[in-house]
Parts: structure tokens; C-alpha cells; sequence
């Protein structure tokens, strides 16, 4: 029987087909005996076996009886499978190679972690951001403030490029952080977004505020990525 599971049967379909092999042809009550398992579960192994093509429905006069295939046949599916497993070798060690390098990534709901998250992103290197204040500021309270006041005061010391949706709120906003230095301009008038997004560093921050949440990709080709449409998007963007 360990041959059998060792080419993927589990021991449940080793035994049934070992008992349809020995009885020759048999219904399933005489099988399941065989087997010393429940009727029930029986049924379902035949099923699956007959899937396979392992095992054959027999009739005898109205009974239903199930038969072994030729063993010929084990030896034939453990060989299409190692041939399938040789196939796909190289794309099993792609993933392998691409797990190596998988993103985490956060899911944040509430309003507080959110902002926590918007608070990380002063320490970025490289900042790029997608946004609306007006909508921020009906969704986060008084953050854009905030965030103004944070170049005001020199705790964002590096330059970053923001792209705006043309809204009054965001052209008092724009004026207020252009005079610290910072790079801001609209979006084109043709493209409206429902998200915020944020590229810092090797961090993807893509937020929505109806309803509110936030995903956080952390992973330096998607960041990188992203950053490249931000900038095609930039240079179509109005001052």
C-alpha cells in the first residue's frame, strides 16, 4: 500500500483499490468489507478512483460492481505525472524564487492607523503622493492641516512631488506647502481618481476614504513601478 501512496493515493484509495483488485469485480458492500471502511465513504473513494481511471463500474445483472483496471495503469499515471512534474519544473523554481521576494502587505481600517501610516511616510527619502485634500478633509478631520503644517515647520525636510485634484480647498492647500518648496501640481481635468496613493521609499500606499481603508504594499518593484505612471502622469499635470 505504500507504493500506492507514495505516487499520490491517499490510504484510503490504496485500500479501496487494493480490495477491487483482489475481489476482481464486486458491489460495494463486498469492497468496503475489504477494506474495513464505512459504506459510505466507499462510495465517495470509487468516485474518486473512477476519476483517476484506476477503477470501472461493472453491470451483473443490475448490481453495480466495481473492477480494478489493469495495475499496468498505477504505473502508467506515476509516470505522466513525474513527466508533468519534469514540465513544470522551471516555473515551480520561478515561484520559488519569486516567494523569496514576496511583498508584505497590511490591510488598515481605522482611522488611526491610517493616519500612522500617512505620519511614516515624513521619514521617506522619496515621497510621491496622489491626493485630494478636500476629500481627506471629510474623511480624516483635520489632517491636511496637519500635513501643511509638517513642511511648515521643517519636519518633512526632503522635496516631494504631490498631485492635486482642482478643488478650492486643494489650491489653498497647494500654495501653502509650494511656499515651503514642495512640488504640487493638478491632475489633468480628464482624470478623475476615487484613491489616494501615496510611493515612498519601497512603500504602496493605496487609500480609499468612502469606505475607509488603506492597503500598504511593502516592496521596493511595486513602489518602483508605480512611481514610473506617477511621473508619466507628472509631466501632463498643470501647475
Amino acid at each position: 500500500m505504500k507504493t500506492l501512496t507514495d505516487i499520490g493515493l491517499d490510504s484510503k484509495e490504496a485500500r479501496v483499490y487494493l480490495a477491487t483488485l483482489e475481489l476482481g469485480s464486486a458491489p460495494v458492500g463486498r469492497i468496503a468489507q475489504k477494506a474495513e471502511l464505512k459504506r459510505a465513504i466507499v462510495y465517495y473513494v470509487l468516485d474518486r478512483l473512477k476519476v483517476r481511471g484506476l477503477v470501472q463500474e461493472v453491470g451483473d445483472k443490475g448490481v453495480k460492481k466495481f473492477a480494478a483496471v489493469d495495475p499496468s495503469k498505477v504505473f502508467n499515471i506515476a509516470s505522466a505525472a513525474l513527466e508533468e512534474l519534469r514540465f513544470m519544473l522551471p516555473l515551480i523554481r520561478a515561484l520559488q524564487e519569486k516567494g523569496a521576494r514576496k511583498p508584505r502587505i497590511e490591510y488598515l481600517e481605522d482611522r488611526a492607523p491610517i493616519l500612522s501610516m500617512f505620519q511614516l511616510y515624513d521619514r521617506g527619502k522619496s515621497q510621491r503622493f496622489i491626493t485630494s485634500v478636500e476629500r481627506l478633509s471629510a474623511t480624516v478631520s483635520e489632517d491636511p492641516d496637519t500635513w501643511a503644517k509638517r513642511y511648515e515647520s521643517g519636519k518633512i525636510n526632503v522635496k516631494t512631488k504631490t498631485l492635486l485634484t482642482d478643488t478650492p480647498a486643494d489650491r489653498a492647500w497647494a500654495e501653502r506647502v509650494r511656499a515651503t518648496g514642495q512640488d504640487v501640481r493638478f491632475l489633468p481635468h480628464n482624470l478623475k481618481l476615487d484613491l489616494e496613493f501615496a510611493m515612498v521609499d519601497d512603500i504602496l500606499g493605496i487609500t480609499s476614504l468612502d469606505p475607509l481603508f488603506m492597503v500598504v504594499i511593502h516592496s521596493e518593484p511595486s513602489a518602483r513601478s508605480a512611481a514610473a505612471l506617477f511621473d508619466f502622469v507628472w509631466e501632463s499635470g498643470r501647475k
